[in-house]
C-alpha cells in the first residue's frame, strides 16, 4: 500500500518533516514559504469554491498540489477560509516546479 510520505510530493515530505512510527504518522513541522513579488493573486470564484484541488489541477497539473496552494496561503481549514470571493496568491508554476519543490524535503521550521 503506497503512504503519503513516500510521495515526494507529498506535503509530509515537502511541507515539513513528518516522523514515522510504525502505521502512524508522527508531529509535522509546517515549512515556511516565502512570497514573490512575481505571485498572481487571485480572488476565488465559484468554480473553485471549497476545492484548492480543483485550483492545483488547473494551475500545476495536480491536484495532489492543493496542499501547496492551502499551505503557501497559511489556510488550516478549506471549508471556511478557500471560499468564493477570497484572495490568495499562488506562485509561477515555473518557481514552484524549479525552486519550491525541488529543494531538499524537511524544508524550514515556521515561527507561526
Amino acid at each position: 500500500m503506497a503512504r503519503s510520505v513516500d510521495d515526494v510530493n507529498s506535503r509530509y515530505v515537502q511541507g515539513g518533516t513528518t516522523s514515522v512510527s510504525g502505521r502512524k504518522l508522527g508531529w509535522w513541522d509546517k515549512r515556511s514559504f516565502e512570497s514573490d513579488q512575481s505571485d498572481i493573486e487571485i480572488t476565488i470564484d465559484n468554480e473553485f469554491h471549497k476545492r484548492p484541488d480543483k485550483l492545483a489541477f488547473r494551475a500545476y497539473g495536480k491536484q495532489s498540489y492543493m496542499w501547496f496552494i492551502l499551505q503557501y496561503n497559511n489556510i488550516l481549514e478549506p471549508n471556511e477560509e478557500f471560499i468564493e470571493g477570497a484572495k490568495i496568491r499562488l506562485p509561477l508554476p515555473n518557481r514552484v516546479f524549479l525552486d519550491i519543490m525541488t529543494e531538499q524535503p524537511g524544508g524550514q521550521e515556521s515561527n507561526v
